[in-house]
């Protein structure tokens, strides 16, 4: 906080729940804020494993309570998804959502020379890898992929415990997992150049029903398929686009016959990818929603001297709102 304050910012930008008591105390000594929610916070808690079933709904009704008084108190609210927007003033919120940054696939191949579509042999998950982001159940379909022995799971991103990835460890198909770890945007882009198809697989948790999984957006911009959760969202945007598959995703049959699929037709399959670029390019990119926050930004400091900081230095961090 003192940082914070050292810095003498026109405009404090926060990203996690945590940091609102740091924001109030900003608006209370007249600095402008900006509280950018990326996620359904109340309805989060409310799926949360780690957390005892009994003690949810009362944490939950008191997450709801401090965005009540964080909607009101900051100086303007970020929402990453409709369903999000509604929970906030309309006057003081703007949508800026999680779509992709459409440069850095500008080639959909990466750093590297382009491997041909037709001779990828990968299936790709980039990002955090959680159990109710079907962890388990990716390695489960991939082994049953039997018609092509050479498809192989490609993660990249941090397993969110050391339970889980004993888990995924112990499953038969870990044998067809590479896995990449942490890495940089640099190394994401590599892996989805290596991939035939991506994979965008959730619970059907209330939460995840109305997300808007950045990945999928990514995975459109590298020019690949994708196979997604069969929610409404997700449906509209794959089907409307004819950009990938839809499946239940904890039914390990339908993920694995739609993973063979794209093996089995590779022509239809990059003309999927196309369009999913095609439409990325139209549609979903971060150009378009950049121009949404620089207007909250100029409406909240419009001295163009004034320094706006778009991360949460509050707490010495900066995070992506993916």
């Amino acid at each position: 906080m003192l940082r914070a304050l050292r810095l003498k910012a026109g405009v404090y930008h926060i990203h996690d729940p945590e940091l609102i008591p740091g924001g109030l105390l900003l608006r209370l000594l007249g600095k402008r804020v900006i509280y950018d929610v990326h996620e359904d916070l109340p309805r989060d808690i409310l799926t949360r494993t780690w957390l005892p079933p009994a003690l949810r709904p009362g944490i939950a009704a008191v997450a709801e309570a401090v965005e009540w008084i964080a909607g009101r108190a900051m100086s303007g609210v970020v929402a990453a998804t409709p369903t999000i927007a509604r929970r906030f003033p309309r006057h003081k919120t703007v949508l800026v959502q999680n779509f992709a940054l459409f440069g850095e696939f500008a080639d959909g191949s990466g750093d590297g020379p382009a491997i041909p579509f037709a001779e990828r042999g990968g299936v790709a998950f980039a990002g955090s890898i959680c159990a109710d982001r079907c962890a388990v159940e990716m390695i489960d379909a991939v082994e049953r992929v039997t018609g092509t022995p050479q498809a192989r799971l490609l993660l990249a991103g941090p397993i969110e415990s050391a339970g889980l990835r004993e888990r995924m460890q112990a499953r038969p198909g870990w044998a067809r997992v590479d896995y990449r770890g942490q890495t940089d945007r640099a190394g994401v882009q590599r892996l989805l150049a290596e991939s035939r198809v991506g994979l965008a697989l959730y619970y059907p948790t209330q939460n995840y029903l109305d997300t808007q999984p950045v990945k999928l957006f990514e995975y459109m911009a590298a020019g690949i398929p994708v196979i997604t959760a069969d929610f409404p969202y997700h449906r509209g945007i794959v089907e409307g686009h004819g950009c990938g598959l839809c499946v239940p995703p904890t039914d390990l049959d339908a993920v694995a016959t739609a993973i063979q699929w794209v093996f089995d037709h590779p022509g239809e399959a990059e003309a999927m990818g196309r369009r999913g670029r095609e439409a990325v390019l139209a549609h979903y990119n971060w150009v378009n929603e950049e121009r949404e926050l620089m207007r909250l930004y100029n409406r909240i400091a419009p001295t163009p001297a004034q320094t706006c900081l778009p991360a949460e230095l509050v707490c010495g961090e900066t995070k992506s709102r993916s």
